[in-house]
């Protein structure tokens, strides 16, 4: 009898939906050369999800798009430990949407009621 992990091993081919995979494809999920590996130091191509996936599904703005990446970041910066990476990581993220937040009270104050991303 198969077991739940010799399922999750299977090579099996299954078919999906090609509007899915054109989809999937696109969002950089489906392997492919570019998603092999990365450029620096970054492990972003050992996950199924890259950051890039995420901002482009989502149709996110440049700020919550580098709050995405940091968030998923699994780096350590140069000449730091991998705690003093992630406090840096987690205050740029402050940093950024504390910009994120100026710029929104700027809109709302200026009558602006709908916005698709900043």
């Amino acid at each position: 009898m198969e077991n739940k992990e010799d399922k999750m091993n299977s090579t099996e081919m299954v078919s999906i939906p090609k509007e899915l995979y054109d989809k999937l494809n696109y969002l950089g999920i489906i392997p492919n050369d570019i998603r092999k590996n990365n450029v620096g130091k970054s492990n972003y191509s050992q996950f199924i999800q890259q950051p890039w996936s995420i901002i482009q599904e989502y149709n996110l703005g440049y700020l919550d798009g580098d709050t995405i990446k940091r968030t998923l970041r699994t780096k350590e910066e140069g000449g730091m430990t991998m705690i003093e990476s992630k406090i840096m990581d987690a205050q740029k993220i402050i940093h950024i949407q504390k910009e994120k937040l100026r710029r929104l009270t700027i809109l709302k104050n200026s009558g602006v009621e709908s916005i698709t991303n900043i």
